[in-house]
């Protein structure tokens, strides 16, 4: 299954686009989305973010303060990035 998970195989049950929110507003739409997933036994999720600037010396804000926010979350059970069909290094599998 873990296989099958990193690879993107799964079928995505939600997805979520962080495209153009600020930091406050992407914690808002995860909470909603990790509840609604709790709620409804959604077991597959993925949370577009963007690869962040363009700029090789900025690090990718958002995407950075995504992983940690979902690592540390109680209803996390895997993460992986996405695989190239599914928007690669700008998404996430959860």
């Amino acid at each position: 299954m873990w296989r099958r998970f990193r690879q993107g195989q799964l079928k995505i049950q939600r997805s979520l686009d962080l495209h153009g929110l600020t930091l406050i507003e992407s914690e808002t739409a995860l909470e909603r989305l990790m509840l609604d997933a709790y709620e409804n036994h959604v077991t597959h999720i993925r949370i577009v973010h963007g690869k962040g600037s363009h700029d090789s010396h900025t690090p990718p804000v958002l995407k950075n303060w995504l992983w940690r926010w979902l690592r540390n979350h109680p209803d996390t059970l895997a993460l992986h990035s996405a695989p190239a069909c599914q928007g690669g290094a700008g998404a996430l599998l959860v």
